[in-house]
């Protein structure tokens, strides 16, 4: 009931379509790692003017154990005209995953979590309703995808409403939960319960241990997992949705909602040392952050998958990272989306070097990072010159991207052909006020405000609009819109997405 308003046509459009050609073999920037930092920067400016849907990039390129690349383009802040440099903030939703797996495996070697017991021994309390056991799923389980278990309102709640404590979330985990297929299956569950079970073995939250344990030693100083810090620093990317070149500003995360399957804020330098950090054995230079054990372990193959992600096809998952090959070369990456930021983070091992990709719009710009990661790749490794005029993948792109924006007029045009009805409301608006709620869901609050409905749902707003009788369109922006419709006059009930929430 909770899916993102993106634009995944482009990512099921490119999946496992080949890179173009070797089009320039550079065989003395593949030799001696020459690197000419205005080329790069020259082409981040020309490929952004050829597919402006972004309003901001940062990227960040890292060679063996050095940054040799870190710079912001374009704006955080379109409205002041604020630049994003190579310190601005972007959030990195599912990025989070492979700290939060790292930061567990480091536990796990302190004998603080056994990420291989049952999870019972963590959570002795938890029931589940068979077919599923507590008895049968470990935390390696949950990092890895195969736990074979689903929970939508455990997704809902830590990802967009916030209304939640790690007792409801256990209890939600035991009452509503379904079994699912134990291969590899992506989901946030497993990490939002591994990120509980840190906080019941250690008596510190998840947010604090990553803290602790990774951004405090490896020097991350603009990396935080709070919102709230966010918006203290000043210099952070806010998030925006494109539509044919107008861009919209889309409501931020708030503390609430940074959970540990997709709760960190980072910056392209901050995020280049964490690519050092798993390019070179847990070093930094010459400290040790992880040790070379629990690094073989997080790097290594966990459980086997088949998936191609635009260029590249993934065949297994590890600790926090999926493992894939881009143009015969293996290809470790983690991303991830939320409404308004799609970062790119990745590394080739075999090669040492790494790349960072952050923008501040998801929807239009979904396959942009990999695009501009892809080709300093590729110019590094000596296959390619770079050059943002005469590129098949930018043709490809804007080719793709104009079928859907057309596709999209056509689908607008017949929703606004259709009839509505135009009866109003059948009783004064106050009438609808009141607290909703749904044991799975949460609750969601009515008021009047402007003289039109206000619907709450912890970090989720919007204004209603009618549709004729107690039927209500509702727009919380980080959602695609849907229809709120009330049962009775005055009502004693709302139904959203197939839920009903009963008035207090």
């Amino acid at each position: 009931m909770y899916f993102k308003r993106s634009l995944t046509f482009l990512i099921a459009m490119f999946a496992g379509v080949g890179s173009y050609g070797s089009l320039v073999r550079n065989e003395a920037l593949a030799q001696d790692g020459r690197f000419d930092a205005s080329k790069v920067r020259r082409h981040v400016e020309a490929v952004m003017k050829r597919i402006p849907t972004s309003p901001g990039v940062a990227v960040a390129v890292v060679k063996d154990d050095h940054v040799i690349f870190a710079e912001g383009f374009g704006y955080r802040d379109l409205e002041k005209k604020l630049p994003v440099t190579k310190d601005t903030g972007f959030y990195l939703a599912s990025t989070t995953k492979s700290f939060t797996a790292a930061a567990a495996k480091i536990l796990d070697e302190q004998d603080k979590l056994d990420l291989d017991a049952p999870i019972e021994k963590v959570f002795p309390e938890l029931k589940l309703k068979a077919p599923l056991s507590e008895k049968q799923i470990s935390i390696r389980d949950f990092l890895t995808h195969r736990a074979g278990i689903s929970n939508g309102p455990i997704g809902l709640r830590t990802s967009y409403t916030g209304q939640y404590d790690n007792d409801l979330l256990l209890d939600l985990l035991a009452e509503y939960s379904e079994p699912r297929s134990p291969e590899y299956s992506y989901t946030n569950l497993g990490y939002v319960m591994t990120g509980v079970a840190m906080e019941k073995a250690t008596g510190k939250t998840w947010k604090e241990l990553e803290k602790e344990l990774l951004f405090g030693p490896i020097g991350m100083t603009n990396t935080t997992s709070y919102a709230s810090e966010t918006f203290a620093s000043g210099n952070y990317a806010k998030p925006y949705r494109s539509d044919e070149g107008m861009f919209t500003e889309l409501p931020y995360k708030n503390d609430r909602t940074m959970h540990a399957a997709g709760g960190t804020v980072s910056t392209a330098e901050d995020l280049a040392k964490w690519v050092r950090v798993m390019m070179n054995d847990g070093m930094l230079g010459d400290k040790r952050i992880i040790s070379s054990r629990s690094m073989r372990e997080i790097l290594a193959p966990q459980i086997t998958q088949d998936r191609g992600f635009y260029k590249y096809r993934r065949y297994a998952y590890n600790l926090g990272w999926n493992i894939a090959t881009y143009d015969g070369e293996e290809f470790i990456h983690c991303f991830g989306t939320y409404a308004g930021f799609r970062p790119h983070v990745s590394f080739m091992p075999e090669h040492k070097i790494g790349v960072v990709v952050l923008v501040n719009e998801s929807d239009e710009s979904i396959i942009l990072p990999d695009l501009i990661a892809n080709e300093i790749y590729d110019y590094m490794l000596g296959k390619r010159e770079l050059n943002a005029d005469a590129n098949p993948l930018i043709d490809e792109y804007l080719r793709n991207l104009g079928r859907e924006r057309e596709g999209s007029r056509e689908r607008a045009s017949a929703s606004t052909a259709e009839p509505v009805s135009s009866a109003a409301a059948p009783g004064p608006l106050q009438g609808y006020e009141g607290k909703y709620v749904n044991p799975q869901y949460g609750e969601i609050t009515v008021s009047v405000r402007d003289g039109r409905l206000f619907a709450e749902m912890g970090n989720l707003t919007s204004f209603l609009k009618n549709e004729g009788g107690n039927r209500f369109m509702v727009d919380f922006l980080v959602l695609s819109p849907r229809v709120l419709e009330f049962d009775g006059s005055p009502p004693k009930a709302l139904v959203l997405d197939g839920e009903r929430y009963e008035r207090e």
